[in-house]
């Protein structure tokens, strides 16, 4: 909050979404800053404030200020495809939506309308034009590439200016490659057959997107492709992306198993091998 007393203390409160007129959370005693300032982090308690609920905030001074806002749903994000800002409101909404600090200090806004844009309410912001409102804002007549590390947020104002914000910011490219492993059957074990089940896991630090297996029969160098064996070199899904299991029926023998898993920037990971002999 701002335009609040120099030096005060104001109570702030989250009225209950389920039970309307109920104050669900209350911050007592939050402390303003020398230039009419405040901020309060709620991310560590139990409940996410949600659209559609009020936050009140109550002067503990001697004028006793109320002022009420209404949460909005407002999302923003980086499109990659685009690079653009993709900034989704109400559509009904008069108000209008500003996305501005972007990693320039050259680049201060957009000023967005929502009720332009279509059912789901999505507007592009792109950057790399001037805006609606140049050359008469010089805010908008300036423009940027956006480029890895910029960030910023979107604000939904009413017109008592107060606001609903979310941020947003462009991703540094995924270079890290995911990593897989075959945990049963173990390397150099021997299991008893027929009924032998391959198991898995990979891990990436974003996601992981698909998995690979190959099966190899190491007396008849066929390859199993998923419904058969074949003597062409063959992998299969197996079924599963962070853990896996791939039941088979397998002959007395040797075989091989290797798994690749990739992210979802089509990073690799390096293989795994297990050697395993299926018999008594």
């Amino acid at each position: 909050g701002w335009q609040w007393d120099p030096g005060g203390l104001v109570t702030v409160q989250v009225d209950d979404d389920v039970d309307p007129g109920a104050w669900l959370m209350e911050w007592p005693g939050v402390p303003v800053d020398g230039e009419g300032n405040f901020g309060l982090n709620v991310s560590g308690d139990p409940f996410d404030i949600v659209a559609g609920q009020i936050v009140r905030v109550i002067d503990e001074g001697g004028g006793l200020v109320t002022k009420d806002t209404v949460v909005t749903s407002l999302t923003a994000v980086h499109n990659e495809a685009t690079n653009e800002v993709d900034v989704t409101a109400a559509v009904e909404s008069s108000f209008d939506i500003w996305v501005h600090d972007v990693g320039d200090p050259g680049v201060q806004r957009r000023d967005v309308i929502p009720s332009g844009p279509g059912p789901d309410g999505t507007v592009g912001v792109d950057f790399s034009t001037p805006g609606d409102n140049a050359p008469g804002d010089p805010d908008e007549s300036q423009t940027i590439a956006l480029t890895p590390g910029d960030n910023g947020n979107s604000a939904q104002c009413d017109e008592d200016g107060d606001c609903t914000f979310s941020d947003w910011n462009v991703p540094f490219p995924d270079s890290t490659s995911p990593s897989v492993a075959i945990t049963a059957p173990v390397h150099g074990s021997t299991v008893v057959g027929p009924d032998v089940t391959i198991v898995g896991s990979a891990f990436d630090d974003v996601a992981v997107d698909r998995v690979k297996l190959m099966v190899r029969n190491s007396v008849t160098h066929e390859y199993w492709d998923g419904d058969g064996w074949t003597s062409t070199w063959s992998w299969f899904d197996p079924g599963g992306t962070t853990s896996w299991s791939y039941p088979m029926v397998l002959d007395d023998g040797s075989y091989a198993a290797v798994a690749w898993s990739w992210d979802t920037s089509d990073n690799i990971s390096p293989y795994a091998l297990n050697r395993f002999t299926v018999g008594l």
